[in-house]
């Protein structure tokens, strides 16, 4: 899609800028994780030279499922988020911060900064189209304090 290049970065559609992200989910989806890590770095070489600052952010938060270790997984997890709060997606921050982020601080033994960030997203999501994160937040704070969090 070279026609798309010249579009601003707001205005290029989502998940159709470029067929690598999908394929990159189908190779995870399969086991092909070595495919997979392939992929993306392609695909985020494109996202980020047409400055696709949200195509870049999705493709370094699949890249931290992917990671060996939960360091490198929060290292990649915690870049995406600073890209969403950048860009000002508060959806994104919203769903990295609650699928991903706080699980990976968590299995660090970092509770605290688990505990932070969900309390960040149940104000952000607070009253917004995507509230349902606020509750998802609130679950998972309610079940690391029960668990002695």
């Amino acid at each position: 899609p070279v026609c798309m290049r010249r579009l601003p970065p707001l205005c290029q559609p989502r998940s159709t800028l470029f067929p690598y992200t999908p394929l990159g989910r189908s190779l995870q989806f399969l086991k092909r994780s070595s495919e997979a890590l392939d992929n993306y770095e392609q695909a985020i070489g494109i996202y980020r030279e047409v400055g696709s600052r949200l195509g870049e952010a999705n493709v370094l938060q699949e890249l931290g499922k992917l990671q060996d270790s939960a360091e490198d997984t929060l290292a990649h997890l915690q870049h995406a988020q600073e890209i969403y709060v950048s860009i000002g997606d508060g959806y994104s921050q919203c769903r990295n911060a609650v699928r991903f982020l706080a699980d990976t601080h968590l299995k660090l033994g970092q509770n605290q900064s688990a505990l932070a960030i969900l309390r960040q997203v149940a104000d952000l999501a607070k009253g917004t189209e995507y509230d349902f994160y606020q509750q998802q937040a609130l679950e998972k704070i309610e079940t690391i304090c029960e668990q002695g969090g």
